[in-house]
């Protein structure tokens, strides 16, 4: 799985699995295979199973966003609050807390979206998906200038994480790390296009 070969990794769990009376922490690392593999409803069901049994922070970030992407919004939010409750590190906090601005989008409730967004660019003004938003809130209100500024904001930011990807890729690179960085790539390149289409939409 570290190395990206998530197929292969797929497969071991599931040989695991039939050796182990109370998986645990398998049904966890099989969910994150099969959303790697884009398989979304298999992953929800291992991230259930795991409730109760191995619950990281990171499994209520799984499932918050894979609620989210079936338009289980209250259940979605119930789990992103519970994992910014327990006070994990900066990086889960601030995706949880994306996404939470996401679903009070989505809710039409962006006053509140907007003040959540605030807080997590004090933090860390260089998220871009949290100026994305920004600029699509922009865009809802009629305000095309400041929408367009928020987009082209992100873009600047999305070509220096790639920039610096293919500086790490191009150098020496544990080959435990190798997959997490690809896959951090290929969801830049994909945030590129989206934000790419967004302005000329304008």
């Amino acid at each position: 799985m570290d190395y990206g070969n998530f197929r292969l990794a797929k497969e071991k769990f599931l040989q695991s699995i039939k050796l182990d009376f109370q998986p645990r922490q398998t049904y966890y690392h099989l969910g994150l295979v099969e959303r790697q593999l884009g398989n979304s409803k298999s992953a929800l069901d291992y991230f259930e199973k795991s409730q109760g049994q191995f619950e990281p922070y990171g499994l209520f970030l799984q499932l918050g966003t894979l609620y989210m992407d079936r338009d289980q919004l209250d259940k979605a939010k119930e789990n992103l609050e519970k994992l910014v409750a327990m006070d994990p590190r900066k990086d889960l906090e601030t995706e949880a807390n994306y996404y939470l601005a996401v679903i009070a989008t989505r809710k039409g409730n962006v006053d509140a979206a907007s003040e959540r967004l605030k807080s997590i660019l004090k933090l860390d003004p260089d998220y871009e998906r949290a100026i994305i938003l920004q600029g699509d809130i922009a865009n809802y209100r009629g305000n095309e200038d400041e929408a367009r500024k928020k987009l082209n904001r992100a873009l600047e930011i999305i070509n220096r994480k790639l920039d610096n990807i293919e500086e790490r890729l191009s150098g020496n690179v544990q080959m435990s790390q190798y997959g997490e960085i690809k896959a951090q790539r290929e969801a830049l390149k994909e945030r590129k296009n989206m934000v790419t289409n967004r302005l000329e939409e304008l």
